[in-house]
């Protein structure tokens, strides 16, 4: 399981995962959570496409070392709150032919295609959402190239060989409209891939970061336990 935390892609650290990473290890479950490159509020200095190369190259890299790891490489999960659930989003779903997946020194070789998908209010229609004005900025810059964004959509990456998801969203978050979830979860419904939106009512935008036995993590946790036994 690999856990990409969030924080508009300009902060935000991969300890904000430690409560639900002690939870799966503790279970058998190989956690890793991860850093990745930060951008700037202003633009000046965008996230991408490193965070997102930064995702890939953790999958690549734990798959390259699997043995040391005791883990299955058939058998990779990725799971990602706000900003990291939008990277969660476009490497699932862009897989290792998206343009943006290269740069990686460590299991170059190994593909990037993972089994399981957990996306908590992360981005998915990044024409219908501008990622939330800054953090628009901090990801792609000022005056990105429109086909550059929409390309990196995740809704427009989605095909049939996409992996299960399990999706959790507030209906009072504020910060990504619950729609870009119920966008995504349809889109992958209509290639055939197995995707359990749960909307959880009144949860704000990141109940992720409340305790991991809070009421609203503990909506989603069942769904997503569910998914990793499988």
């Amino acid at each position: 399981l690999i856990e990409v935390h969030g924080g508009g892609f300009i902060g935000g650290d991969k300890g904000a995962f430690r409560p639900s990473g002690e939870y799966y290890a503790s279970r058998g479950v190989v956690v890793v959570a991860i850093n990745y490159k930060l951008g700037r509020a202003d633009g000046s200095a965008p996230a991408f496409p490193e965070a997102v190369q930064d995702v890939y190259c953790a999958i690549r890299g734990i798959r390259a070392r699997a043995a040391t790891y005791h883990v299955d490489p058939d058998r990779i999960a990725l799971r990602g709150g706000s900003a990291g659930a939008t990277l969660v989003n476009m490497v699932a779903l862009g897989g290792d032919d998206a343009p943006f997946n290269g740069g990686c020194n460590l299991g170059a070789g190994n593909s990037a295609r993972v089994q399981a998908v957990v996306n908590y209010y992360g981005g998915a229609d990044f024409e219908q959402f501008s990622l939330g004005g800054s953090d628009g900025l901090a990801l792609f810059g000022p005056n990105p190239d429109a086909g550059l964004v929409l390309s990196s959509s995740p809704v427009n990456l989605v095909d049939a060989a996409d992996p299960p998801y399990v999706i959790g969203h507030g209906t009072a978050d504020l910060t990504v409209p619950i729609d870009q979830s119920r966008t995504l979860a349809a889109k992958l419904r209509s290639v055939g891939v197995e995707a359990q939106l749960v909307e959880v009512p009144g949860a704000p935008h990141g109940f992720i970061d409340n305790p991991f036995d809070g009421a609203y993590s503990r909506q989603v946790r069942c769904a997503e336990e569910a998914l990793f036994a499988k």
